[in-house]
């Protein structure tokens, strides 16, 4: 189900939730698929509610793929992405989508970005939408980019970034915007990552079947933004791999239903032999930035992104809160 948030004077939808819950925020559609996506399949399958927010509209993205004929109306480009997120979506296995329709900044080395974009407007404006979804879906973890971009500093990225941490931060404060819900403290927060280790060995495994290096500062496409590996974080501090191996070709088939964004470029990159896809995308990581657990200093690898999350915090409840998008 894909709706916006409540705004004043829209009709509104009263829903039930489940429990345990697992809410990520993304910048654009296709982000969804490509950063952390097999984790989502993941605890999907294992009954966890999980919930997306999606803070742009990715209508100033380009359509790279040529075989998808030009489309340069900004309203075409909306639909098109929206109806992407929405095959994207479940496929990968989210529950819930929130779109909050923000206009996306453009590319990274765009320097005439409008007023009225997500990365130019005011934070708190953003942050109260997000904190009123997580009042609303109660979840436990909350997945988002890392506090390091340096290998691709997208704005938009960076924005949702500080967003949801604001966000996480704020959710569970009685004062902080009491029109947006009960309060609601998540137990952990997480940065989706791949560290700079992870990509060498991965594109030292590509270079074995002679394919092009699927994390590249290379303008020609690659994997989670173009980067140099060398600028992402290091893998001292990962916190958390989840094994994925069962669901990476879900991860790849999410990635394939953004087909406005499939440059000839990583299309070659997702034809890689699932066998060796298994191998090597097998498994994602993460770095836990807050822990609320009160269970104390992490002494080893975490397996479980609700590690320490002690049974369910609060009874399913129904709340108004938003409309559906036809």
């Amino acid at each position: 189900m894909v709706r916006s948030p409540t705004a004043h004077g829209e009709s509104q939808l009263t829903v039930t939730k489940p429990k345990p819950c697992l809410l990520t925020v993304h910048a654009h559609p296709d982000d969804e698929s490509e950063f952390g996506a097999g984790s989502v399949v993941r605890y999907h399958r294992a009954g966890t509610r999980t919930v997306l927010v999606c803070c742009t509209d990715g209508g100033e993205g380009r359509v790279p793929n040529p075989d998808i004929s030009s489309v340069d109306d900004r309203t075409d480009v909306i639909v098109m992405r929206r109806e992407e997120l929405r095959r994207a979506a479940a496929i990968v296995g989210y529950d819930e989508v929130v779109l909050l329709g923000y206009p996306d900044s453009g590319a990274v080395d765009r320097v005439d970005r409008p007023a009225s974009c997500f990365a130019e407007l005011p934070l708190d404006e953003e942050v109260v939408r997000v904190v009123e979804v997580i009042r609303h879906e109660r979840p436990q973890v909350v997945v988002t980019y890392s506090d390091d971009q340096r290998a691709y500093p997208h704005p938009d990225h960076i924005r949702a970034h500080e967003v949801a941490v604001r966000a996480f931060d704020a959710a569970g404060v009685a004062s902080a915007w009491p029109h947006a819900g009960p309060p609601w403290q998540p137990s952990k927060l997480y940065y989706t990552v791949t560290s700079r280790e992870r990509r060498r060995s991965v594109n030292e495994r590509y270079a074995s079947l002679g394919m092009d290096a699927p994390f590249s500062a290379d303008a020609s496409g690659g994997l989670q933004g173009r980067g140099d590996p060398g600028m992402a974080p290091p893998q001292s501090r990962v916190t958390t791999v989840i094994d994925v191996t069962s669901y990476v070709h879900l991860w790849i088939e999410g990635m394939r239903a953004h087909r406005s964004q499939l440059r000839p470029a990583k299309d070659r990159l997702l034809r890689i032999p699932a066998e060796v896809a298994d191998e090597v995308f097998g498994h994602e990581e993460f770095v836990l930035a807050r822990d609320l657990t009160g269970r104390g200093a992490l002494e080893e690898m975490e397996t479980d992104l609700f590690a320490g999350v002690h049974g369910e915090s609060v009874g399913a409840h129904p709340r108004t809160v938003g409309r559906r998008l036809a």
